[in-house]
Formats: structure tokens, C-alpha cells, sequence
């Protein structure tokens, strides 16, 4: 009964992929030179559209095909070595894609739909991507604010804007620099038998900064 259903959804993906094909292939056989300027701008961008959602329909059956082995029962080591070899595509982007499509999949939700509406390109989802794999549950918390700003805007804007919330969402790491230098830092003063005073110590460039001020005063208070 279970496999009457998946040969029946299996059938039906087959036949929603062959209608396609048929839709491409007569816009593929039509010269856009016929076309009017209204016609050939809305084509581009229902096109840029299609690409994107067809994107996220890749995605989604790519990170299904990883979770049921499909690449290891086709004799891959993995399935980005079953994408890059299927596809001729390079390991490194192949790789990336698999790990992206399970991505979308288990905790990307947002960004997965606004894929699949045609929203937001490839590239938005590369740079979110990037902000989830730098600082991961913190990315999920907002991304509902992250992706509402993706719609709206290039993905230039996108990496910057996540750029500042990478920043903000890290402030342990400033804290921690903070105290290794801290704990890197120190300083010996000792006296001499003769009545001079040594100093030797190490500091970080701002407490050096201010030190390295004081001892120029006093080199002048003894010039003659």
C-alpha cells in the first residue's frame, strides 16, 4: 500500500516535470526578436522567478534524495560526489548545495519559503547560509527578521546587514580577546642596590600607548 502511494507521487512528479519540459521548449522555440518590450521585460523577470523557485524545488529533493542513500545505493561515496558527478558541477558547489538543501530543509524555514516563492536568489541564501554556520542558533532566533529584510533587498545589502548582526550576536568573542590580553599582560618594577629602578613587563597596545606617554615626560624632566 505504501509503495502504491510513492509509485503514485513518483508518477506524478514524472508528469509535472515532463509538462514543464513541454512549456520550456516552446518559449525556447519562439524568437524573443517578435516579442514587444512589455513582453520581453516580463518574460526576463517571470524567468528570474521560475529560476529561483525551481531552485528551491532542486533543494528540497536533493536534501530528501541524502536522507534516503539515494547516492550510496548509486555506488557514491557521498552525495555531493553522486551532484558533482551527475551534473559536472565542482565538488566544492556541489558540496555546498547538499549541505544548503538540508539546511532550508531542517532549520531554514524562512529562507526556504521565500526561495520557493521566488523571493529571494541563490545568492541571499548563500550569505544566510554563511550567518547560520558562524553563529547558528542565534541565526534561527531572528530569522524570520533576516529573511523579511532579503525580500526586500540585494544580497550586497544582505551581507552587509548580516555582517553587523554577526557582530552583535558575538560579543563573548570581544570579551574573551579581552581578557587573554589581560591575562597576557604584566609588568615588574624592582630595585636596584645603587638606587635605580627597573621596569620590564609586556602590554597590550593601548595600556603600551598610554604607558609609552609617561616615560617621554620623564626623559624630559631629566634632560639638563
Amino acid at each position: 500500500m505504501r509503495g502504491g502511494g510513492h509509485d503514485h507521487h513518483s508518477h506524478r512528479s514524472g508528469h509535472s516535470l515532463d509538462g514543464l519540459r513541454w512549456q520550456v521548449d516552446q518559449l525556447l522555440a519562439m524568437d524573443p526578436a517578435e516579442w514587444t518590450l512589455d513582453q520581453l521585460q516580463r518574460t526576463i523577470l517571470d524567468v528570474h522567478t521560475l529560476t529561483q523557485q525551481l531552485a528551491a524545488v532542486q533543494a528540497k529533493a536533493l536534501a530528501s534524495f541524502d536522507t534516503r542513500g539515494g547516492a550510496q545505493l548509486a555506488g557514491h561515496r557521498t552525495t555531493g560526489d553522486w551532484l558533482a558527478t551527475s551534473t559536472r558541477t565542482p565538488a566544492g558547489h556541489a558540496g555546498w548545495w547538499v549541505h544548503t538543501a538540508r539546511a532550508l530543509r531542517d532549520v531554514l524555514p524562512e529562507t526556504a519559503t521565500a526561495l520557493a516563492d521566488g523571493a529571494i536568489t541563490i545568492d541571499h541564501v548563500r550569505a544566510i547560509r554563511a550567518a547560520h554556520r558562524t553563529i547558528g542558533d542565534a541565526l534561527t532566533t531572528c530569522e524570520d527578521t533576516v529573511v523579511a529584510f532579503a525580500r526586500d533587498h540585494s544580497a550586497k545589502d544582505l551581507r552587509g546587514f548580516l555582517d553587523v548582526l554577526v557582530q552583535n550576536y558575538r560579543p563573548d568573542d570581544h570579551d574573551n580577546d579581552a581578557e587573554a590580553a589581560r591575562t597576557k599582560r604584566h609588568a615588574r618594577l624592582s630595585a636596584s642596590l645603587d638606587g635605580w629602578w627597573h621596569l620590564t613587563g609586556f602590554l597590550d597596545p593601548a595600556t603600551g600607548a598610554r604607558a609609552g606617554r609617561g616615560p617621554g615626560r620623564l626623559r624630559g624632566q631629566n634632560q639638563p
